[in-house]
């Protein structure tokens, strides 16, 4: 794990348990709905535009970041090419020079960049892994709802859990991605069927550990190739005290340069 500010750890901690979805090459394979479970995954899937939609997905570029009430702290900027898998990721370091790592999703390489100047191979391999750690958790507090159907994801619907407002969904993992051992309850609208808010516990928490809440709030409408697309920019803790993740600055990329993934100095 990349050397980080303390209060930042805790978010770079959640580390989606589910591998991408296939590239938006392949045509788009509705899944089968076996479960009162899939038909609520789907239904909060096509409140966000709908599995077609989101598995077309051409590119998108979004920033992370907190806001623990005096304001937004930007982590990291996002550029995500999903047809070939090119990543640039630049990481703020408050005063100084930002890092910009630009790599593959697929392969995990790539190079490392500060002030314009190429990192070492030390260095660089650190901060390789840290950016792919950053895409996996970063890219899940943007898009979860529309991951409910990956490979290795299990749901379930718990008994008695549902209200008059909101059905839930629990999410359970495989042996697949980084922490398989997370847990997670999504709260879906019963009107809109939209995602209102999430729980969840991560791998390596205590026993007797409770779930951590987040209303998910602030969702825009974005036009892709296929369809528009919802996405929640604010994810507010509900603990007093709690920061608030922000996924916003979103935008949805149809086409890109070569600079995208080649200029070592910041661009996004």
């Amino acid at each position: 794990m990349r050397p980080l500010p303390a209060l930042l750890v805790a978010f770079v901690l959640l580390i989606a348990a589910c591998e991408e979805p296939p590239t938006p090459q392949e045509a788009p394979e509705r899944p089968s709905l076996e479960t009162e479970a899939d038909s609520l995954a789907m239904r909060a899937v096509d409140a966000i535009g709908g599995y077609e939609v989101w598995q077309q997905l051409p590119g998108i570029r979004f920033d992370f970041a907190i806001d623990r009430g005096d304001g937004r702290e930007l982590v990291a900027s996002h550029l995500w090419n999903r047809d070939n898998g090119d990543y640039r990721l630049e990481i703020n370091r408050g005063d100084e020079d930002p890092i910009v790592v630009l790599f593959n999703v697929n392969t995990r390489e790539g190079s490392a960049y500060q002030g314009g100047e190429q990192l070492g191979d030390e260095e660089t391999g650190d901060l390789l892994e840290q950016a792919y750690q950053r895409y996996i958790n970063d890219t899940y507090w943007l898009k979860a709802p529309a991951k409910v159907f990956d490979e290795g994801v299990n749901r379930s619907a718990p008994a008695d859990s549902a209200t008059a407002t909101q059905d839930v969904l629990h999410l359970s993992f495989g042996d697949v991605g980084l922490t398989p051992d997370d847990r997670y309850w999504l709260y879906i609208n019963t009107e809109t069927g939209l995602v209102d808010r999430w729980g969840f516990i991560l791998q390596g928490s205590d026993e007797d550990a409770e779930p951590r809440f987040f209303a998910w709030t602030e969702y825009v409408t974005l036009g892709t190739p296929h369809g528009e697309i919802r996405i929640a920019e604010r994810k507010d803790a509900e603990a007093e005290g709690g920061a608030s993740i922000l996924t916003d600055n979103v935008s949805v990329i149809t086409s890109f340069s070569e600079a995208d993934f080649e200029d070592p100095e910041p661009r996004l």
